[in-house]
């Protein structure tokens, strides 16, 4: 006889039901676990460029690109998922990759991961050559291996 636990919806029977969207949850199916999780600030530094541009005749554009490392140590490239704030220091976060984009400027947030860390990144444009520009991700590492 095999065993399991299950948690059904509050009108249905557990000992019955049969229909995965009725229950919270049940040992039949895999669950995500939890290898860490935190938070990282991605900050530019504008007198570090990689390329510009004269675009006239709104002036001299500065490409900016800078990531961070996120050590997992699992040896294997895990599933994961990332957040970053939505480019203005607050506290709503949107899922990566996630790009703002006005007039002249944009910025592009993502992450990837291999088998030892995972790497946040900002990529953007804009006018400046001093200051900067602070991206604040979320993420959280599972410790699942998904081979995908």
């Amino acid at each position: 006889m095999a065993y399991k636990i299950a948690i059904s919806k509050a009108t249905k029977n557990v000992l019955t039901e049969t229909d995965p969207d009725n229950l919270i949850f049940s040992s039949d199916y895999n669950t995500l676990k939890y290898h860490a999780s935190g938070d990282q600030a991605v900050v530019i530094d504008c007198a570090d460029y990689y390329d510009s541009e004269v675009f006239f005749p709104f002036g001299t554009w500065y490409y900016h690109r800078k990531e961070e490392t996120i050590a997992h140590g699992l040896g294997y490239v895990p599933y994961f998922t990332s957040y970053v704030d939505v480019f203005a220091g607050g506290s709503n976060y949107n899922m990566c990759p996630g790009t703002f984009v006005d007039f002249l400027y944009y910025y592009y947030a993502y992450a990837y991961a291999d088998a030892t860390n995972i790497y946040l990144v900002v990529e953007g444009r804009n006018d400046a050559t001093s200051g900067t520009v602070t991206f604040n991700f979320a993420y959280k590492i599972f410790r699942n291996k998904l081979n995908i």
